[in-house]
C-alpha cells in the first residue's frame, strides 16, 4: 500500500510485508514537507543548506502520520540523522511511546548536486539528542555510506536493502524506517 503526502497522508507510507519465519512488517516513511521548498531563500543563511527541517506543512504531516499509525503495529522506530527525518520521527515516536533509532545507512542519496560537494558531517547523536530526547542513546548505526552517491547509482538500491536487512536481523517486530525519497523508492 502507498499513501501520497500531498493526497491523504502525511508522509508517502510504503508496507512491506516480509517473510522470515513469521509474518513482519517493514514500514517505509518518507519525512514530512521541507522547510526549503516552501522558502527557497532559506538555504541562504542556513548553517546546513543540506539539511533543512520540516516546513510549518511538514509538522501538520507528520501529526498526520503519526495519527495514521496509532492502530498499526510498530515496534521499533528508525530514522535517518536528517532534522526534517527525525523531526517526522519524533512526532510518530511521541504518538507511539517508542524511542528513535537514528541510522545514517537511511540518510538520503549522498548526491553533490543536492548536498554540495563534500560528504555532508551530521550531527552528533549527543548533539540530537538534546532537540530530540527520544534518540536511544546505545544505538549504533548498522551501515555507514559510500561518498558519493551520484544519480541513478546503484549503491543506493544495496545500501537500502543491506540496511533493511541488518535491522530485520537485529530488531524483532515489527519496523518503521522514516527516511527520504531516495530509500522509499529504490
Amino acid at each position: 500500500r502507498s499513501y501520497n503526502a500531498r493526497t491523504s497522508f502525511a508522509c508517502e507510507i510504503i508496507y512491506v510485508a516480509v517473510h522470515m519465519n513469521v509474518s513482519r512488517k517493514l514500514w517505509l516513511v518518507r519525512h514530512g514537507e521541507r522547510q526549503d521548498q516552501v522558502d527557497p531563500a532559506w538555504k541562504g543563511d542556513a548553517a546546513e543548506p543540506w539539511n533543512p527541517d520540516l516546513s510549518a506543512n511538514g509538522l501538520v504531516e507528520a501529526e498526520r502520520t503519526a495519527a495514521r499509525f496509532l492502530e498499526e503495529s510498530v515496534d521499533h522506530i528508525i530514522a535517518s540523522p536528517y532534522l526534517r527525518t527525525l523531526r517526522t520521527a519524533d512526532r510518530i515516536a511521541a504518538a507511539l511511546q517508542l524511542p528513535i533509532l537514528m541510522e545514517e545507512g537511511v540518510c538520503e542519496q549522498l548526491e553533490p548536486a543536492y548536498v554540495g560537494p563534500v560528504r555532508p558531517v551530521f550531527r552528533s547523536l549527543t548533539e540530537c539528542r538534546t532537540a530530540f530526547p527520544r534518540l536511544a542513546p546505545d544505538y549504533a548505526a548498522k551501515v555507514i555510506p559510500e561518498w558519493p552517491e551520484p544519480e541513478g547509482d546503484p549503491r543506493i538500491l544495496a545500501r537500502a536493502g543491506h540496511v533493511a536487512g541488518r535491522l530485520l536481523e537485529d530488531l524483532p517486530g515489527d519496523i518503521m524506517i522514516v527516511t527520504h525519497y531516495a530509500i522509499c523508492n529504490t
